[in-house]
This record gives C-alpha cells, structure tokens and sequence, in this order.
C-alpha cells in the first residue's frame, strides 16, 4: 500500500513537471467581452484561473442599468449602455468562433441581446464557476519571481483580500471613464452638461433644446434619438459628411467657449441650450496599476505593449482589447487570447526586451507613415488584416477569416455615408472571403 502511494506521488510529480503550465495561476481583471473569451481558453488550457469581476453580473459594459452616478458601493457605474442602443457593426464582428447567435437576431443586435450572447457564453464555458463577482480590484503590483500581488476589495463584506498571481491579465474594456474636452468657460453654463456615459432614454429630454458634442458612434447616436424628442438638436461636429434628415437638427462647427445660457462655434455664431452632451468618447483607465509596473498611458497609447498584448517591462502582465487605431471586435479579442495563452502556456517564448521594444518602434513607424497619407476606412481595415495575421502566424493559430477585415471596411463606410439607415442591411456571410448585404424588407 505505502509503495502505491509512493508511486502515485511521483507519477503526480512528474506529470506536473511535463505540464508545468497547468499549475499556472492567472487573475483576469473583468467579464466584458475579453475578459469572457481569454476565461474561457485558459480555463479549457489547465490554468488555475480567477476571475474578478466589480459588478454582481457578467458582461462589463453590456449589462445595462438605470442608474448613473454611482452604484451602492460607491463606485462609479460601468455601463454606458442606453434604451434603444444597437451595435453599429454586424454580428460577424460581435460573436467567438464557437458560439453564435440565434437565426432571428437583427444583423445590428440590440444591448440585451449582446448581454444575452455573453451570459449564454459564460454559461456554456462555466466561466462564472471561476469568478468572484463584487469583487473590484484595488492594486497589482509585481513581486518576486515574475509574480503579482492583487488585492481585492469584497464589496458586500467591505473587506481587502491579498493574493499572488503567476500572471494577470487585464480586461477591463476601456467604454466607462468619460473624456471630457477642456472647453472656455465650461463653468458658466447654467444648463446641464451630461457625458454620453451618464444617458440612458431619450424621453427624459422631452421639449429641451440639445447640444451635442461630437461626431463618433455615440454622437450620431444620440443626434438621432433625441431628434425624435427634443425641441431641438445642434450638433457639433467635424466631419460635413454626416447628416440627418431631420428638420429639428442643424450643424455647427467646434465649440469655441461656452457662455452661461449656451455655446459660441468656431464660426462665430452662438446659440442657448438647455442641455449639453459630450458624445466625446472615453479614457484609458487602470487605477490599479502604479507606477511600478511599466505601464503608461498617453491619449489613449497604452505603452509598452508587445502586439498591443504583453507589457515588456513584465511579460506576465497582460492586456486584451487594447488596439492603437483599430476597432476592437470579438474576434479581435479571441485572437488575442490563444495568442497570449500560448506564450503563458510555455508553448513559445517571447522575443527579447530589446527586440519586442524595436517591434513597437517599427510598428509605430509604419503606422504613421500610412496614417500621414490615407486616413481613410481603407486604412484601418488594412491594418485590422495585417495585425489578424501578424498573431496568427506567430503563434501558429488560425486567423479570423478574410471576410471579417472586408466586411468591416464596408460597414466603416455605410456608418460614415449614412448615420441614419445603415443598420438597415443585413450581413450575410458565404465563405471566409466573400459576404452579400441585402436590405430588409418594411
């Protein structure tokens, strides 16, 4: 009996030495998106993970609520999600390789059906089994050995725990701290001024007279369903191609200085407002990381960041969803994951500091020599496709199909030409290259 358990011991011992991976410990730091899909390959890979999640539900920002402010623990609400909200690219860029939506989805999903595919994820992967929910993350800092400290605050319990990491793995999307321009008397504006992030129904402005700062995905949205309730919407925006056919919707420039019952434009014009919104996009922002652990952010550059993943300073901690220039979608994130997990995993090893750093540069040198020249949509799907098969050809992983970087141009130039019917059409994909739109029927 005792020469049994001897041999079980040793055989035990051996094969985690074969496998040394499989002992790995990894924190993941969100359930959005990323953090679902790169949960989901390390836990089906062996490694012990723990996922730590600030709300009592998975989905990140696709879990919506009524609420602004902050929530009962007195932290800031997540969600920038909103009443009627539909993505503003189709499914194909919106699922994981291994789980897709149902036949009667909208080629442009609405948020809760968004939050229903991830819940459904999670479920199918027994991610949640692996996740501590309402517990938000205060510090990561590196230790010996390559290791991190994390502590955690358990809200319900109001109490901090401490545990060592092999490796974290950052995912905290970056759609949930407002960016806010620096505009000339800001102060002196008597009306209110919201952040895109703090709307939720457009029936709460019935009657007002709206300001809209911005001409992104939120901007365009918000011009279009507070058209349909207020007074009056002016939009401030840069780009002249974007246009709405309504009759209480009129365009204006930049925004030179705010006075106490409205706005002056960059033309020299004024106008009064009762409310004004920033659709002015959102920060970077990782308040638990400090300053040891290498990582700045600059505008929105998270640096220094091998393959827009690994920090070089400590490879072991880790970034998915980060994209400089790109539009983050899921497949992006899943490419991302097996890229990681196979440098995590042992499989491969990462270059050199010095080399991983002289990566960067050249990237970066390439990128603004293309960006100088062509700002186009062309441009960015360009790059969409290189970086899908820079990854997969490293790391020895398939590619996302063809189809999605050329859907994805499409897409970008429907947005673009028409704000307002582009979710119109619906997405059919053929066959890794080819794909037909078709535009439903009343």
């Amino acid at each position: 009996m005792f020469k049994c358990c001897v041999v079980l011991i040793v055989v035990s011992l051996i094969l985690n030495y074969c496998s040394g991976f499989v002992q790995t410990s990894i924190a993941i730091i969100g359930t959005g998106p990323s953090g679902l899909v790169t949960a989901k390959y390390a836990i089906e890979q062996g490694f012990n993970v723990t996922v730590f999640e600030q709300n009592d539900v998975i989905g990140g920002v696709w879990w919506y609520t009524d609420e602004i402010g902050k929530n009962k623990y007195g932290l800031p609400i997540h969600t920038s999600m909103y009443k009627g909200l539909r993505t503003n690219v189709p499914t194909q860029m919106m699922q994981f390789s291994d789980h897709v939506y149902g036949k009667n989805i909208v080629s442009f999903p609405y948020r809760n059906d968004i939050w229903n595919y991830l819940n459904s994820y999670a479920l199918r992967f027994d991610v949640k089994k692996s996740t501590r929910f309402n517990h938000v993350v205060t510090t990561v800092t590196p230790i010996e050995d390559n290791k991190w400290k994390v502590v955690v605050k358990d809200l319900p319990n109001n109490k901090f725990e401490s545990s060592i990491f092999d490796a974290v793995i950052v995912c905290n999307g970056h759609n949930f701290l407002p960016k806010i321009p620096m505009i000339e008397g800001a102060d002196d504006f008597g009306g209110r001024k919201i952040h895109s992030h703090d709307f939720r129904n457009a029936e709460n402005f019935v009657g007002e007279k709206v300001l809209v700062i911005g001409s992104g995905s939120s901007g365009i949205d918000l011009v279009a369903l507070l058209s349909q309730t207020a007074n009056h919407v002016t939009w401030s925006r840069r780009s002249d191609k974007l246009k709405f056919p309504y009759k209480n919707v009129t365009y204006k420039p930049d925004v030179k200085r705010f006075t106490k019952t409205g706005a002056e434009f960059a033309d020299d014009t004024a106008e009064d407002f009762t409310v004004i919104f920033y659709a002015t996009g959102f920060n970077f922002d990782y308040p638990f990381l400090g300053n040891e652990s290498g990582i700045t952010v600059d505008n929105n550059f998270v640096q220094p960041l091998y393959k827009n993943i690994f920090n070089i300073e400590h490879p072991t901690l880790l970034f998915i969803g980060v994209l400089s220039g790109l539009h983050p979608t899921f497949p992006t994130y899943e490419l991302q994951a097996q890229f990681a997990l196979k440098y995590l995993s042992g499989e491969l090893t990462l270059p050199s500091k010095d080399e991983m750093l002289n990566d960067i540069e050249s990237h970066m040198r390439i990128h603004m020599e293309r960006h100088q020249n062509n700002r186009s949509s062309q441009f960015f799907a360009l790059e969409h496709r290189d970086y899908f098969l820079e990854l997969s050809a490293l790391a020895k992983i398939e590619s996302p199909p063809e189809v999605i970087s050329t859907m994805y141009l499409d897409n970008d130039a429907m947005r673009t030409g028409d704000p307002v019917t582009f979710r119109n059409y619906r997405y059919i994909v053929l066959d890794d290259i080819r794909y037909i739109k078709k535009k439903y029927e009343n």
